[in-house]
């Protein structure tokens, strides 16, 4: 359980998961044929916690379709990371993954923009999935459904650069 207390010998906190965890999309950026938002992971309980990995996620659009996101290592909004690591939450805390999507290839191609208006996020190594709006608050738009939509690993909040004072 993530309210899990670490243990004193100096072990790894427990991974996040459950009700503890809050996830949330904000922030939002767009350069050339991109468009990107941070999702974002807080750590709701009252002891330490661990994220490490890829979040699972899933657009939905207002019919109902849906497109998983593939795995990117990094993107041009960030993480400015190398590589997976453990990222420690201590209470209150938040963690982010990048989801980013084209706005001019496949489905968009004719220059219309479907957009989802969902994400499904279920954290790394998490058993449950959350729903949250796909809006894009610093765009004020939804993540664009042009076919493909990618995630990168969890890393630390300050590592991506989007919306630092929208957290």
């Amino acid at each position: 359980a993530s309210g899990a207390p670490a243990a004193a010998s100096g072990a790894a906190a427990p991974a996040c998961d459950g009700a503890d965890l809050k996830v949330a999309v904000f922030g939002g950026a767009a350069a050339t044929a991109s468009v990107a938002g941070e999702i974002g992971f807080t750590n709701a309980g009252g002891a330490p916690c661990r994220l490490a990995g890829y979040p699972a996620v899933t657009g939905v659009t207002a019919g109902g379709g849906r497109v998983s996101a593939g795995h990117l290592p990094s993107t041009e909004f960030g993480p400015d990371v190398t590589g997976v690591t453990a990222v420690p939450l201590a209470p209150h805390a938040t963690a982010v993954a990048v989801v980013t999507g084209n706005d001019v290839l496949g489905a968009c191609a004719s220059g219309a923009e479907p957009a989802f208006r969902y994400l499904v996020v279920r954290p790394p190594g998490g058993a449950a999935g959350s729903t949250v709006s796909a809006l894009l608050p610093a765009l004020g738009s939804y993540l664009p459904d042009c076919g493909t939509i990618s995630v990168t690993p969890v890393a630390p909040a300050a590592s991506v650069p989007l919306q630092a004072g929208a957290r």
